[in-house]
């Protein structure tokens, strides 16, 4: 069964509210809440690089993801795809500086900023910030 986790896309005010505590064994989707669409890598792809798009929510493996701590007690996750065990990347470098636009990926997971994400509280859904400062959601 694969859990629904709405994000928030959205400006919103945080909300004071205990710590999110996903379980990295669970299978989640992760949802915009404007659109209503999920967090997919495009064409189900498993190579490095393939682009995160988002898709209908068909609960396709590529549509999957496993939020995994990084470090016991720490607050950042990954987020592993299901079908490639590859997880999301923000796409920061020289050319492409972290901000609007930047491109999410999946790639093997190497510890970089750009693949560190937390859960942030903004009133019933969450969404994520890389630890690069970038909000998703």
């Amino acid at each position: 069964m694969v859990r629904v986790l709405f994000l928030c896309l959205l400006a919103l005010s945080a909300v004071a509210q205990t710590p999110l505590s996903p379980d990295n064994r669970a299978l989640y989707g992760i949802i915009n809440r404007s659109s209503g669409r999920c967090l997919d890598v495009a064409r189900a792809a498993t190579t490095s690089g393939a682009a995160a798009v988002q898709w209908e929510f068909t609960h396709a493996p590529s549509q999957q993801w496993h939020l995994v701590i990084i470090r016991e007690g720490g607050e950042y996750y990954r987020l592993e795809a299901k079908h490639s065990g590859q997880c999301l990347t923000l796409e920061v470098n020289a050319t492409a500086p972290s901000g609007a636009n930047t491109p999410l990926v999946q790639r093997p997971f190497t510890g970089g900023l750009g693949q560190q994400w937390r859960l942030v509280p903004t009133g019933p859904p969450a969404r994520f910030s890389s630890k690069t400062g970038s909000m998703v959601g």
